[in-house]
């Protein structure tokens, strides 16, 4: 913006050719300019002064910022040192510029310092993070646990509602024993009843009856006969419910064996993931179903275990075994792979010594070489001033000597500067290529590991899984 603008006669006119310059966002018409009193045109207005005065407060707070801002990639202290560097070059004031390059070289220094704090606080937070994520990837899913528990009680209420309808079954079994034990004493009941009208009808005809001691002997034979009839009769029937009752608990007690080893067998199927039918091994061979009410006993399971499922168990036993066979094979040809990686290890450890010695003997001699150059250059410089006061107290014509040893002096400069150059560079490439062994090292170090740790973790669930047949 421009303070002293100066506008022409017609301002409807200039005034939206300069908003639109600014990148005004809406369109000011000229009529509007013309009739700024207008209810239909002022809110236009109010609105671009609005946006104007909006521009001009941010263009003043980015010139402040400018001013005093803080110069995050360091151009500004860089230039401001080259500027006042030169400067104090001109003025030939040595003792400012090394004052200045001091003080940048602290500043260099406090921001190295800076940056190797941030970079190990940076590497601390990473470890902690790295192993929160192998907890969280190594610990189970909630989800997964829920879903579980959820599986196993959808079971566990089949189970539920299986032995009710079993218990149903047996009560109606019960219920109906009941009702006919019912229709027995009512039929008894009946025939107590036939037998005490006979009885009456017979005691009345006794009553009119003549008897003589012939007949009353006989009658008396009779009854004693019928009395010992009927109490074998009632001995007999005795016995026959004792029986009826003994097997009916001798088959409860078997059902309760037979229900208790389904549930142990139910429990190693879920160990063996078999069963249920969602299970990782199920097989339709493990299903079968318990009938109590059955009328034979090779009828109470659907199928016949010993020809079905015992040989299924078998074959799955051996799948186990040859499983674990296979991975103790794996553990060990990992374990001679790590035993062969820790050599390696120990190979690329003396290789890297080597190299740290390499590197620390190239750094010597390269300090070694820089010294003496520097002792070279300082000779050179001495060598130097002596001509330049030579040639100042004999005002002769020495000039070629001069330029002869201001070119020595310039070649040795030149060899100084690619002699630090070569040793620089063969350092940097020595610490490249340890640091490159390095870290292909760790990388199959760590491959390795994971290797053993994979092929451990399933010998282990394998084992666990025979251990539990």
């Amino acid at each position: 913006m421009d303070p002293n603008i100066k506008f022409g006669t017609k301002l409807e006119e200039e005034v939206p050719l300069l908003f639109k310059r600014a990148n005004y966002p809406f369109q000011l018409s000229k009529s509007s300019l013309q009739s700024v009193g207008s209810p239909h045109t002022w809110p236009s207005l109010v609105l671009a002064l609005a946006w104007v005065v909006e521009l001009l407060n941010y263009e003043e707070q980015s010139k402040q910022v400018g001013e005093t801002g803080f110069d995050v990639d360091g151009n500004r202290a860089f230039f401001d040192y080259v500027s006042n560097s030169y400067t104090y070059f001109l003025a030939g004031d040595d003792a400012s510029c090394n004052k200045i390059d001091e003080e940048l070289a602290g500043s260099f220094e406090g921001r190295d310092v800076v940056a190797i704090r941030e970079t190990e606080r940076l590497e601390q937070a990473n470890v902690s993070l790295s192993e929160e994520l192998v907890v969280i990837r190594s610990s189970a899913s909630p989800l997964e646990e829920l879903s579980k528990s959820k599986t196993d009680l959808l079971n566990e209420v089949e189970k539920l509602n299986k032995m009710i309808a079993h218990l149903q079954k047996q009560k109606g079994a019960l219920e109906q024993k009941v009702a006919e034990e019912q229709e027995d004493i009512q039929s008894k009941q009946e025939e107590v009843r036939h037998v005490a009208a006979e009885s009456v009808v017979l005691r009345e005809r006794l009553a009119v009856q003549e008897v003589n001691a012939a007949d009353v002997e006989r009658m008396c034979k009779e009854k004693a006969h019928l009395e010992a009839h009927a109490k074998s009769v009632q001995a007999h029937k005795d016995r026959a419910h004792k029986s009826q009752w003994d097997l009916e608990v001798r088959v409860e007690k078997q059902m309760e064996v037979l229900e208790t080893a389904l549930w142990e067998y139910q429990t190693c199927g879920k160990k063996l993931q078999v069963l249920p039918s969602s299970a990782k091994r199920h097989n339709p061979i493990f299903d079968f179903q318990v009938d109590a009410t059955a009328a034979r006993p090779e009828d109470v399971v659907s199928v016949d275990l010993k020809a079905t499922v015992k040989p299924a168990l078998a074959r799955l036993k051996e799948e186990f075994v040859h499983r674990t066979r296979e991975a103790q094979e794996e553990l060990l040809k990992a374990q001679e792979e790590t035993v062969s990686t820790d050599e390696r290890v120990a190979e690329s450890r003396e290789e890297r010594q080597h190299a740290e010695a390499s590197a620390r003997r190239a750094e010597a001699e390269f300090l070694a070489g820089r010294d003496r150059i520097e002792a070279q250059v300082q000779s050179s410089a001495a060598e130097a001033d002596d001509l330049e006061a030579e040639v100042a107290k004999s005002k002769g014509n020495y000039g070629a000597v001069l330029q002869d040893r201001e070119a020595e002096l310039a070649a040795v400069q030149v060899q100084y500067d690619i002699e630090v150059k070569e040793q620089t560079q063969e350092k940097a490439g020595v610490q490249q290529m340890v640091l490159a062994a390095l870290d292909a090292l760790m990388v199959h170090k760590q491959h390795v590991q994971d290797g053993i740790q994979r092929v451990f973790t399933s010998s282990s669930n394998d084992l666990k899984d025979l251990q539990a047949m």
